[in-house]
């Protein structure tokens, strides 16, 4: 996978943010402070699953890879019902890190997220652009 300046995908809408399953306390053995854990819900779960397979598919293809800071614009399908479409940015940063297309979203430098009210978008469409270091 090459290093690239600019990445389009459209992926299936991750479930939202909100949809998490439970909270789970664990208990550092290093320190022994007690933290909290979010614990992904099984729709979470499918939607990795899914999505992830398609990035692999568009990897073989010639997918590339943005290392350094970065640009992230996000499409979303809207939902019938009420909805924040923010909720729908962390699963899908998740993912693309995961999976090597980014190399961390703590150097996400900004980006905008907006529903589709077109119609056009089935999912949802994600644009990533590298920026240079003297645009950060």
């Amino acid at each position: 996978m090459g290093l690239t300046d600019h990445i389009f995908l459209v992926l299936p809408r991750p479930p939202s943010s909100n949809e998490r399953a439970a909270v789970a306390p664990v208990t550092s053995k290093k320190t022994g402070k007690r933290k909290y854990r979010i614990i992904s819900s099984d729709e979470q779960k499918r939607w990795m699953e899914e999505a992830g397979w398609q990035l692999k598919i568009q990897k073989m293809k010639g997918l590339g890879q943005i290392k350094g800071p970065y640009r992230i614009d996000f499409l979303v399908e809207p939902m019938a019902r009420k909805a924040d479409v923010w909720n729908y940015e962390k699963l899908t940063s998740d993912l693309l890190v995961a999976h090597e297309i980014v190399e961390d979203d703590h150097l996400a430098e900004g980006g905008t997220i907006w529903w589709d009210r077109t119609g056009e978008v089935k999912g949802i469409s994600v644009s990533i652009t590298a920026m240079e270091r003297e645009d950060v």
